[in-house]
């Protein structure tokens, strides 16, 4: 049995143009993950720069146990680093959060879960967003950090 030639023609033009989406799908799927690492590298980067500003401002200022800074007050450690410590002396991984990153938005996404892990003068918190995504931020030992873990 003989496939007509228009018949033909029309089934290799549908083949070659399903391969084409597929493979325009695929660079989608991987331009998308690439932006989405990117954005979370950057707010980290942001937040590793604003707790800069704020060591600066302590070190300007005379290395003051607490600032008012921008209407907020601010409680340092020895070192010069932001405390997660809010209005109430309680530490919070939010305060810190909003402190550091004012957006507070990652691809217009806010974390789902806060993940806080405290004791004595170190403090890490986890922000966990959608997706697998988290941005890490630490003052460990005098050592202040902020890592991107994307999943």
């Amino acid at each position: 049995m003989a496939m007509d030639p228009d018949r033909s023609r029309l089934v290799i033009w549908l083949v070659a143009i399903s391969i084409l989406l597929l493979s325009l799908l695929s660079v989608v799927e991987k331009l998308q993950a690439d932006m989405n690492e990117t954005a979370f590298l950057l707010a980290s980067k942001r937040m590793i720069e604003r707790a800069g500003f704020y060591k600066q401002q302590w070190v300007l200022k005379g290395q003051p146990e607490q600032l008012e800074i921008e209407g907020q007050q601010i409680i340092f450690s020895s070192s010069g680093w932001v405390l997660p410590i809010g209005d109430k002396s309680i530490s919070s991984c939010q305060f810190w959060f909003a402190l550091l990153y004012p957006e507070q938005r990652v691809l217009d996404e806010s974390p789902v879960r806060v993940v806080e892990h405290s004791e004595l003068d170190n403090y890490r918190c986890n922000y966990i967003f959608a997706q697998g995504n988290q941005i890490q931020v630490q003052l460990v030992e005098s050592k202040f950090s902020v890592d991107t873990d994307n999943d």
